[in-house]
């Protein structure tokens, strides 16, 4: 299956930025890897720089979202990573 987890055309924007809350300026939405598989995220300008850590909890409730918003199994998800795909 040919997947692009980068993808985030489908993601919806969260209200708040997933690095540091704020809720001001505009979010970008950008896909960022766990140890889960890959998550889409929302960010602000500032934290657009930054490694983004999420926890375990977080990134797999993460991970099931962005699947859904690709039209993905998880199991599909996974099938891609490890064919080797790296974020």
């Amino acid at each position: 299956m040919l997947v692009d987890l980068d993808d985030t055309g489908r993601c919806p924007t969260a209200a708040t930025c997933a690095g540091c809350g704020t809720g001001q300026g505009e979010l970008t939405v950008v896909t960022a890897g766990s140890g889960a598989g890959v998550l889409c995220v929302s960010l602000c300008p500032d934290c657009l720089t930054d490694d983004l850590a999420v926890p375990g909890p977080a990134a797999a409730r993460g991970v099931a979202e962005h699947c859904g918003h690709l039209d993905i199994a998880l199991s599909d998800m996974d099938a891609v990573l490890e064919s080797g795909w790296s974020w």
